[in-house]
């Protein structure tokens, strides 16, 4: 019997051979539902679009090769495909050299593998027994071997586990990928490297000019325990080699041989751009991060910035809590560094040489309280901080700084860490300045501080109760102002009596001079003002001087009464902002005649200092729960987006949309949604540029779901 179909892009299937020819046969909009069971590959899509495989009655076990005697199988082969969405699958006994769980390769754009599981997957079943460099396994492989890429990959909150990969990597990412985002997974007694976005192999059979990883995330994920032979030194929890612009940040790796690596193994070539910001490695024996090439090739302009490394370095070779090898360009800032006793904090590797490299602001202790002897071959920290650093409770792995860490606003003072988060997901600059470390306080600093505070915009003003107004200074009706922000939005408060109309001006550069769309309102002579907001509306202004000459930007969330003007502003739409910005409002009748000031006009608007009022930073991505369907398209989109949901009762649907940095880019959607099928739309042309997003819907606060999505011209 053969795969049974429902409806025309349902199918049903309930054995290996049904599962064979459900994948060969996939059309457009085809789900493959797959009952509990084992099914044993190998299972290819190959030219396919737009094609979910998922268990639908129980756990599903994919399975390979039984027996390492000879090369294993591909489990799942995507081959040429665009838009295949993998869910909740367990991928397993696959044994031989060559074994992969998922092999995406040749091009392709839009797929994802999420929530699955991976274990005893290798090329060989011991996992101590030394690979030569012939010898390999994945247990999830994307590789872009044409001059056409593959692109907005999605490998989320996954499970890898026992897998043996000989000289390759858990999860890999090499040849002609761009655009991916990996996210949320948990990687434990692996051997060798857990997760690397890799470039310059020609294996991959990619063009040179395009054969690297790049402009990719791996986020929020965990690798642990390394399992592997002794003789595997250079193996690292997360490692771009000779990728580029990657950025690598909340992720946790412990008890591994290396804790980070930014590198170029392939002679002759170059990595660059890549950031390393907000991680945690401990207990990793060679080194927290290996920084590098030790070939002829060059890491150049590499970014350190704001990690914790514990107690690494402890193995027979001393290489530091960070290992240096060739590289150019790099800067190391706002790191903690907490070698052993008697163990170094920076090592430069025999034979290599850093060039260019920006060193500061970095805190260095031991537990015996030592400094002395912290570098080989690396000259001192400019602004080092030597103190204890007082975690938490290092010795429960706990090392979020106690509020009065030394490392507590110690951070390099430029650095404002606009739209980052620390690796517990707060909002990165809380304080006067940005804490040293993986992990931010909301200790006041300097004035500033925040970072507790949660404002809701519905016009009741008692959740503003702690912050301070900047201006009491009105007249003709409205009495005070007061502004606070978090990582997402700008709050404005304006209270006293409210008239019909109503302008608010921000200052978003502090300036009256630095930008051309400076607004030279004479109300605030001293004061250039960029954006308004005039009855719900924000506008950017697109002149310089006097003239009134804005663009609308669309609605923003606001409650206005009698009494009360209380909005909500996304960062995004204001653009970088100044450590300190300047906001005025004025009041308008019904015959547009103006009625009132705050502050009073005459001198400059009223200054706030961002963060100084902080409130409460954004939920980290996580996607909690997949008891819902959910299906993105199209995707790519050119105009329209559709988000179509399978509700269990009627639910608050939310939808954000985040770029690769973590930034929101648009307004917040929010609606309520009755029970059953419903579908979301979006006109993304209008709020959305080209580009790559990560979506966050999110159901009653319970249900999230991330799903990456490009939009095209």
């Amino acid at each position: 019997m053969g795969a049974v179909s429902t409806q025309a892009a349902d199918v049903y299937v309930s054995n290996s051979s049904q599962l064979a020819s459900a994948c060969s046969g996939a059309s457009s909009g085809d789900v493959i539902f797959i009952a509990a069971g084992t099914y044993t590959g190998p299972f290819v899509l190959s030219g396919k679009s737009n094609v979910t495989l998922k268990s639908y009655n129980g756990t599903v076990y994919m399975e390979g090769s039984s027996s390492a005697a000879s090369n294993g199988v591909i489990i799942l082969e995507v081959y040429n495909s665009n838009n295949i969405s993998v869910q909740n699958l367990v991928f397993r006994n696959n044994w031989g050299n060559y074994a992969d769980g998922i092999k995406i390769h040749g091009y392709g754009d839009g797929s994802s593998v999420t929530g699955c599981e991976f274990y005893d997957i290798g090329w060989t079943t011991g996992k101590t027994t030394m690979p030569d460099p012939s010898k390999s396994a994945h247990a999830i492989a994307v590789v872009g071997s044409t001059s056409t890429s593959i692109k907005n990959v999605y490998i989320g909150d996954n499970s890898v586990h026992d897998c043996i990969t000989g000289y390759s990597e858990s999860v890999t990412l090499a040849g002609n990928v761009e655009y991916f985002l990996v996210e949320g997974n948990t990687l434990n007694s692996n051997t060798n490297i857990g997760i690397d976005a890799a470039g310059h192999f020609s294996w991959t059979g990619a063009p040179a000019s395009v054969n690297y990883a790049r402009s990719g995330v791996i986020r929020g994920n965990t690798v642990s325990n390394y399992a592997g032979p002794a003789g595997l030194d250079a193996a690292g929890g997360i490692y771009t080699d000779g990728g580029s612009y990657n950025l690598i940040e909340n992720n946790i790796v412990y008890n591994y041989k290396v804790g980070y690596s930014i590198g170029c193994e392939v002679a002759g070539n170059s990595a660059n751009g890549n950031i390393l910001r907000s991680n945690l490695a401990y207990n990793c024996s060679l080194s927290g991060l290996f920084l590098g090439s030790n070939t002829t090739s060059s890491v150049n302009n590499s970014e350190v910035y704001n990690n914790t490394f514990y107690k690494c370095g402890t193995g027979t070779y001393d290489n530091g809590q960070i290992a240096l090898q060739n590289n150019s360009g790099s800067v190391i800032k706002n790191n903690i560094l907490y070698p052993t006793n008697g163990r170094l904090a920076m090592v430069q590797m025999g034979g290599t040489s850093s060039s260019s490299k920006t060193q500061s602001y970095n805190l260095y202790w031991r537990d015996n309280g030592s400094t002395s002897s912290l570098f080989y071959n690396v000259s001192g920290d400019a602004n080092a901080v030597t103190q204890n650093p007082l975690f938490v409770n290092a010795g429960g792995a706990d090392f979020r700084i106690s509020t009065t860490s030394p490392a507590v606003n110690a951070g390099d003072p430029s650095y404002s860490g606009a739209g980052q988060f620390d690796l517990e997901g707060n909002a990165r600059v809380q304080g006067s300045r940005v804490d040293i470390g993986a992990f931010e306080t909301n200790v006041s600093g300097g004035g500033s501080g925040g970072g507790s505070l949660s404002i809701t915009v519905d016009g009741n003003t008692g959740d503003w109760s702690s912050v301070s107004s900047i201006s009491t200074s009105g007249s003709g009706g409205p009495t005070g102002l007061k502004v606070a922000d978090n990582s997402d939005y700008l709050y404005v408060l304006v209270t006293g009596s409210i008239d019909t109309n109503y302008e608010v001006f921000i200052d978003s550069d502090n300036s009256a001079t630095a930008g051309s769309n400076e607004y030279l309102y004479t109300d605030w002579p001293s004061t250039g003002f960029d954006f308004m907001v005039e009855n719900g509306t924000l506008f950017a202004h697109n002149g310089q001087g006097s003239g009134w000459s804005w663009t609308s930007l669309g609605a923003v969330d606001l409650v206005k009464s009698g009494s009360v003007i209380e909005l909500a502003i996304s960062k995004s739409s204001l653009g970088s902002l100044s450590s300190t910005v300047r906001v005025a409002a004025k009041m308008i009748s019904s015959a547009w005649s103006a009625s009132g000031y705050i502050p009073t006009t005459g001198g400059s608007a009223a200054p706030y200092v961002v963060g100084s009022a902080g409130s409460r930073g954004r939920e980290y991505f996580l996607e909690e729960e997949l008891s819902s369907s959910i299906d993105v398209y199209p995707n790519p989109s050119k105009s329209q987006l559709n988000i179509a949901l399978s509700l269990d009762e009627m639910s608050e649907v939310e939808v954000r949309f985040y770029d690769l940095g973590g930034k929101q880019v648009a307004p917040v959607y929010s609606e309520l949604k009755g029970a059953g099928s419903q579908v979301v739309t979006f006109r993304v042309s209008e709020v959305l540029m080209p580009g790559l997003y990560l979506t966050r819907i999110s159901v009653a606060d319970k249900q999230v779901y991330n799903r990456m999505v490009r939009i095209e011209k």
